[in-house]
């Protein structure tokens, strides 16, 4: 059965490379970019210029009847990373093949690599940490992947590297193949096993997961958009922010129908403010791990709200965490507690205080492929950081997940004012 699931990803991968555009339309597509990009995109030459961008394009259109589709999409792709700006990007995606995906999900603990979710075939790689692929290392396949987006610090390669590293069509573009094949090296108290993988299309209604002991309130509520909990044993109150995005957005949302299937801020913000001023709370905790930005504005007047608050605007009462998450309109919702007394607890975050964003996008006329662009600055920081370093960095092991134990939480619980 295996060898006839792999025969068939062979032959929509031979069949996928064959039906390719043809130089002449790729050229057009690589001026279209050249051109447009140029003009609409806030300062496309900050770091790199434009003689060194347009020598990338040129080599890239003389050399496109070499290449599949994909793989000029991602030599496009390096090139505009190289420019320095995280949220303008070429959407190779739509060239990638569906079922060409490694069967397991993974997650970057404080103790290396582990997989979360696979199949029920790969059951038993369930919490095992990966050690290579292919007996080529985990910094090896870092070191290659993250040429196809902006390395701006440490926390976007733990953020983005387990999405793209069970990508085959990736693996493939970079050396890592082996004769089609993929295995897996990983260990499990200190005994290491191999295992190899079948690429499929890893849907969700196929997926296993690991199973903790306990679940932590942040992986509990995970895929809320926002929520508030307060902790009466500890007198902690806990403001959990995924998503800068509501029904009163002014985003993409405003005005159509699925906005009115969003949570409300305006409400949540209400039930918040109300409790902070009639609760008895010692501590705060505002939580943007796992936000990855949307509109800011929103966060913004909360948090302004919050720090007019004598009471909670003390130090050693009022915490903010961040993570490899924490991404565009997040950042600039962490930079509104710069100037108050909070505390900041965590990890360091994939977004710059400093960043390009309000993003656009437009279309390459043969391909198809949406390139999104910046049109604003935020310059919020008068240092350059490539990121928002934390206070106290804590980050969590695969033994506090399993256990339900959000090591963050415990150290702003236990904290106590010196």
């Amino acid at each position: 059965m295996k060898r006839i699931i792999l025969f068939i990803f062979l032959f929509f991968s031979i069949s996928f490379f064959f039906g390719q555009m043809n130089p002449e339309k790729w050229k057009e597509d690589i001026n279209f970019l050249r051109e447009n990009l140029s003009k609409k995109h806030y300062n496309l030459f900050f770091k790199r210029d434009k003689v060194l961008f347009d020598r990338d394009l040129d080599n890239l259109i003389s050399q496109s009847g070499k290449f599949s589709d994909l793989e000029i999409a991602l030599k496009l792709q390096q090139i505009i990373a190289k420019q320095g700006d995280s949220h303008t990007n070429a959407d190779y995606g739509k060239l990638m093949i569906s079922n060409t995906k490694l069967p397991i999900k993974t997650y970057w603990f404080a103790d290396g690599l582990y997989v979360i979710k696979t199949t029920k075939e790969y059951e038993d790689l369930l919490g095992k940490k990966i050690i290579s692929i292919n007996n080529y290392s985990l910094k090896q396949f870092s070191d290659s992947l993250s040429t196809i987006f902006v390395r701006e610090n440490q926390a976007i390669v733990k953020k983005t590297i387990p999405n793209l590293i069970v990508q085959t069509q990736l693996l493939k573009f970079f050396g890592f193949e082996k004769n089609q094949k993929y295995t897996l090296q990983c260990s499990d108290n200190h005994n290491i096993k191999e295992k190899e993988l079948i690429p499929e299309n890893f849907l969700k209604t196929s997926q296993i997961s690991v199973k903790p002991k306990n679940i932590s309130f942040l992986w509990k509520n995970e895929n809320k958009y926002f929520t508030g909990n307060y902790f009466l044993k500890d007198k902690t109150y806990y403001i959990l922010y995924n998503k800068c995005v509501s029904k009163e957005s002014p985003s993409i949302f405003t005005g159509k129908p699925e906005a009115e299937k969003l949570p409300s801020f305006l409400e949540f913000q209400d039930k918040i403010l109300e409790d902070l001023k009639n609760l008895k709370i010692e501590k705060v905790i505002f939580d943007m791990r796992l936000n990855g930005g949307g509109s800011s504005p929103q966060g913004t007047k909360l948090i302004n709200e919050i720090l007019k608050l004598p009471e909670i605007n003390k130090k050693g009462k009022l915490f903010v965490i961040t993570g490899r998450n924490t991404f565009s309109s997040a950042i600039i919702n962490t930079m509104d507690f710069k100037n108050s007394n909070a505390i900041f607890v965590g990890e360091e975050t994939a977004g710059k205080p400093n960043h390009f964003g309000e993003v656009r996008g437009f279309t390459l006329p043969n391909s198809g492929i949406e390139i999104s662009y910046s049109t604003k600055y935020f310059n919020q920081y008068k240092n350059d950081d490539s990121t928002i370093k934390p206070d106290f960095m804590i980050e969590e092991s695969f033994e506090n997940f399993m256990n339900g134990i959000d090591p963050v939480f415990e150290f702003v619980k236990n904290y106590k004012k010196t």
